[in-house]
Parts: structure tokens; sequence; C-alpha cells
């Protein structure tokens, strides 16, 4: 038996790698030729295993072999009769189990079955019509009878993560299941359950269940308008309540909130604890379940609105003609066209205007509006703080962005700088101002008239207001700057570095600056003393880095040292950068070599002497990968 199970998968896994890279007839031709029978291990694929394997059990006269998420349907003979396809549409619960579909060939809906981690079935996969995953270790299954025709009712039951059938699937529906309690209907009639499948009480079609309370495990139960109360622990039904209603509270899903539960007789309403004590009076027209946060209990009487706490003593006096909002310690309320703010320890606060609506307050501040659909904030007693609100979170200037922890703002067109505490820095006197990015630097750029220069944070003039032109990036000390259509450079303290004599002017790098030639429009480099160091020979050129420039004359590439030498002669068809696993920008490695690509497209490592290093392309891949970025992207 072992060996023919070993043989089986063994052959099996060869058949499978072979329909994947065939297609499963394949496959099972391979199962023919072999002469296997496929071993009924009961196990279906994970979609993530893309090379298990694995063996369905047998349905009817067909097999499943399954690859992937998808398996194939064959019969005895090893002809593929259809597709299915095995979905697992649950998680895992704590038992380890999931909810399983199956696609059946030739049926047009799913199947479904309990399966565990290995992918093996606990149940039979086309066990049911419908698994839900009940979230305690429990499902609740659907199943249609006969051929389960769409037109037939659903019976509804309760397995285990076993699979077994704790409350068969006899019911027409399963509702209010909980760790330990649930209700089933059946033909009219309601009935309790434990999750052992014990029915502990049956109702009859005259007794139907009202509500279940998932705190303090009880039911409500009605014999026509006779309500009752239900404890399934002790076995204890007693429609011996002297009300005509009971209400179950189905956003919290509980008969009682903050230990009452809403009654009523003759219509008038009140409330009872968990021991059917009445702590609130059966005398108001209306009453609603307590505030969530505050234990507050709204009730109505005589048209008049207030509220009393969970022992039936009144908190706000029911004299007002509606409620607005209710706040921990505080309720905001209307009377007589006046909005009044009413406290728990009895005082009142007249509020500045009368309101139709009230927010709730968020740090002591809350939107109201009136009938007229005007917008205020108020505070907490009731005064309009719509000002005081404006001025703190919106300063009379409309903010530009932030400086580090300074602010550029603006007003009346107007530029200036604050602090974090509204205090200007820079006064609001300026047409435009650009922060500097210069580490360390307290500069920012102006402009006022149309001309632009620098000013230091203190209001000390730093540039004179007098460049048509002025970037606000400093390389190496030096800032750009334009007068009329010649780029020169200047310091920190607006000295000329570089003379205003230059169509086309470079950011500084290496002590060197592009600059273009005026007769032959070729690009070569000064230093910051104006003075040429690498003569204007090249069609295009960049920023050294480290002391190295790409440069391409003639369309073909190079690099330049800041001398002007070619160490690698302009003669490639591509220059890389090194980026390293720091990701350090640069040309050469910490080999110092670098990775050209020649004109027949040939990729290969030189170094700072024009020397080939490798040529091999697969040697560069593999001892350079990762390393290299296409200089020109």
């Amino acid at each position: 038996m072992i060996k023919q199970f070993i043989y089986t998968v063994f052959i099996g896994v060869l058949c499978v790698f072979y329909a994947k890279a065939q297609n499963n007839e394949a496959g099972v031709a391979c199962i023919k030729a072999a002469h296997i029978e496929p071993y009924p291990l009961g196990y279906i694929l994970n979609p993530n295993d893309t090379l298990a394997i694995a063996w369905n059990k047998k349905v009817n006269d067909w097999w499943m072999i399954c690859n992937d998420a998808h398996c194939a349907a064959m019969d005895s003979e090893g002809n593929i009769v259809g597709n299915t396809i095995v979905t697992i549409t649950s998680p895992y619960n704590k038992n380890g189990v999931a909810v399983a579909a199956t696609t059946i060939p030739n049926i047009q809906i799913n199947r479904y079955g309990l399966i565990d981690k290995h992918y093996q079935f606990i149940t039979a996969f086309d066990a049911y019509d419908e698994i839900i995953d009940l979230s305690n270790g429990f499902f609740r299954v659907k199943h249609y009878s006969g051929n389960r025709n769409w037109q037939q009712y659903p019976l509804y039951g309760i397995i285990n993560s076993e699979g077994k059938e704790v409350v068969p699937p006899i019911y027409n529906n399963i509702h209010f299941v909980t760790k330990e309690f649930g209700i089933a209907d059946k033909e009219g009639n309601s009935s309790i359950f434990d999750l052992s499948g014990k029915i502990v009480y049956s109702a009859t079609k005259d007794i139907r269940l009202w509500g279940f309370d998932w705190i303090e495990g009880c039911f409500w139960v009605s014999d026509n308008l006779k309500f009752g109360y239900y404890d399934p622990y002790a076995g204890i039904v007693d429609f011996n309540l002297p009300f005509d209603y009971i209400e179950y509270n189905h956003s919290y899903g509980t008969c009682f909130v903050n230990g009452i539960s809403h009654v009523a007789k003759a219509d008038k309403h009140g409330a009872i604890d968990i021991k059917h004590n009445i702590v609130v009076p059966l005398q108001y027209d209306d009453l609603d379940y307590p505030v969530k946060y505050n234990g507050w209990i709204p009730v109505r009487k005589d048209k008049k609105h207030g509220f009393v706490d969970n022992h039936g003593q009144v908190i706000v006096p029911l004299i007002y003609d509606n409620c607005l909002q209710v706040m921990p310690n505080f309720a905001v309320m209307n009377r007589n066209d006046t909005t009044f703010m009413v406290y728990n320890n009895g005082r009142v606060f007249v509020a500045t205007r009368y309101y139709a609506a009230v927010d709730a307050f968020s740090n002591g501040l809350a939107l109201a509006s009136t009938p007229e659909q005007k917008v205020f904030r108020i505070d907490t007693l009731g005064n309009d703080a719509t000002e005081r609100y404006l001025d703190e979170h919106y300063p009379p200037y409309e903010i530009i962005y932030q400086l580090g922890n300074l602010t550029l703002v603006r007003k009346n067109n107007r530029w200036g700088i604050v602090d974090p505490n509204n205090q200007i820095i820079l006064p609001l006197e300026y047409d435009e101002v650009i922060g500097t990015h210069q580490i360390g630097s307290s500069l920012v750029a102006i402009r006022r008239n149309n001309a632009w220069g620098m000013v230091g944070l203190n209001g000390k003039l730093a540039i004179e207001t007098e460049y048509d032109e002025l970037e606000s990036y400093f390389f190496e000390g030096l800032v750009k700057a334009r007068v009329g259509k010649k780029w020169g450079m200047l310091d920190s303290v607006g000295n000329a570095v570089v003379d205003f004599a230059y169509d086309t002017l470079g950011r500084c790098h290496s002590n060197r600056i592009a600059v273009r030639s005026d007769s032959t429009h070729k690009l070569g480099f000064i230093d910051t003393q104006s003075k040429q160091v690498i003569g204007c020979i090249y069609d295009q050129i960049q920023d050294f880095i480290d002391g190295y420039a790409v440069v391409c004359r003639n369309n073909l590439w190079g690099i330049i040292d800041t001398t002007g030498n070619e160490v690698v002669s302009c003669s490639y068809f591509r220059v890389y950068k090194y980026t390293g696993n720091d990701r350090q920008i640069g040309l050469f490695n910490e080999k110092g070599v670098a990775l050209v690509q020649r004109t027949d497209k040939r990729w290969c490592l030189v170094d700072a002497h024009n020397k080939f290093v490798v040529t091999n392309r697969k040697k560069i891949a593999e001892q350079h990968a990762q390393e290299w970025i296409d200089i020109l992207e």
C-alpha cells in the first residue's frame, strides 16, 4: 500500500510538471500511459502553491486533477469531462478551518465544504450550497432540498469545525447565533438551541422570540401582545411581566442598555433593570435608550423634552421644546426660540442667539446654525466664538509654505515671514519671497519693483535688489543671477564672483562652471575666477561629480577630469552612472572602473586611463548587477 502511494505521487508529480509544460490533456495521457488510477488523498491545491500536486476525492464516476487554483475533471477512462475551480472563500479560523467553494462541471452553481490548512476536505467538498463562518468556531450551512432548485426554500443548520452537524439543516432560518445560544425558525415556530445542538426552549406558533441580549444572555419572548422573559441559563420563562411592550435595541443588539430596558404599559413609557424592577416610572409619553457616553435617558411628556438618570431622577427638566445636542455633562436645549446650555449640576446658560442645529463639540467649540442657515462657532457656554476661532486657526494672511519652523505668508499681495507664534520675522513688504536652498542659510530671495535681491531673516539686505533674475539655489557658495541677457554668479554677500558676460551659465560643481561659446555654440568650463579651463569643444556636457564629468562630441560620449583630460575617450555609444549599495551617484565605482557601451552595443568596463578591464557582457552583469543606471535617463 505504501509503495503504491509513493509510486502514485511520484508519477503524478512528473505528470503534473509535464501537464504544466503542455496541457491538462497531456497530463492525463501521462497518467493513462503509466496505468495509474489517481490516488484518493482528498487534497486540493492552495492557489499560491503553483508546483503542488493533489488528487481530489472521487465524485460519482470522475476524479479531479488539480494544478494551481484550477482543476480538471477526469472520468474513469482518463478523459477530461469539464473544468472545475476550487477557491478558498474565507480566512482560516482559530481551528485552522476555512470554507472552500468548488464549481462542479456542467453545474452552474458552487458547492461548499470545509477544508483544513493541509488542503484536505473535512466535509464532502460539495456538502452544502452555502457555508458562512460565524467567527466562533461554528458555521451556518444552507442547502436546497431535492434537486437544489432555486425555486425551493433553503434549509439552514449549524456545523462545527470538525464538520459535524450540531444543528441539522432543517430550519427555515437561523439567527442571533452567539458563543452559546442561537434561534432557529421552522414553519413559523422558533426554538432556542445551544451549540451542542440541544433545543433548550421551543416556542409555539403563538409565541415568538423577540430578541437576544448578547450581554445578559436573555431572550424577550412575546405571546400575541403579552411580553415575557426567557433565561436560557436557568431555563426560566416568565410571561408575568406587566408590560404591553418591551423594546429590543437592534443598534446595540441587546435587551438592556446601561442596565435598563425600555418598557411600556397603557401608552405610558418607563424602564426596568435586569431584575425587571421599574427604575424609571411609567409616566412618560416616550422614552429612548440612554445616551451612550453619559447614561442620560431622553424622555418626553406633554410635548416637552428632558433627561432622567437610570434611577428616574430628573437631570434636565421637561420644559424644553427639543434637544439639539448632548455632551457628557451638558445638553443644548431649545425653548421659546431661545437656546440654552443645561448642565448636570443644574446650571443653565443662555446662548448668544437661537440655533436650529448644533454639531458635537470638539476642543470646546461646535458648529451651530440658525434657522436662516447662518453658521457660527459657539463655546460650551453658548457664547459666539467665531472670531476667536478664526483668529486662532486662520491668521489674517495667506500661508504660502513652510521654511523650516518659519512660515512664508502673504497679505494684500505683499510677502513676508512669521514664526510659529505668528510673530512677523520679515515684514510683509515684498512682491515675492523665495527661500534659498542652502544648508544653514538664513537668506531668502526677495523681489521688489521687478528686481531681485536677497535679505537675511533679520531684515538686513545681503544682495541688492538690482537683478532681473536670481536663482534660489546656492552651489558651492555661489548663486546664479542675470542682468539683462547676461548671467554671472554672486556669493552670499552680493559680491560678483563670475563676470556677467555669459548667455548660458551652468551651476558650480567641483569649482567648474559650464559655459557656451557665443561664436561656435560649443560647450566648455570656466573656474570661479571666470578663467576658461576647459575649451568649448563639446556638443553636450553634464555637471561634474567627484571631479569627473560626462561629455559628448560628435554624438559619442566620454569622461573628462577637471583639467579637461579625457580619461575615457569620447568614443562610446553610452556612459552609465554608478549607484553602488549606498545609492551614491558617481561615474567610477570603488574599484575605479566605469561602465560604457561601445558603438557595436557591447558593454565594457574601463578604468580612468581608458583601458578595458572587462569586456564580457555576462561577467559584467554578474559582478555589477544593479550598480549602474543609464546616464541619459
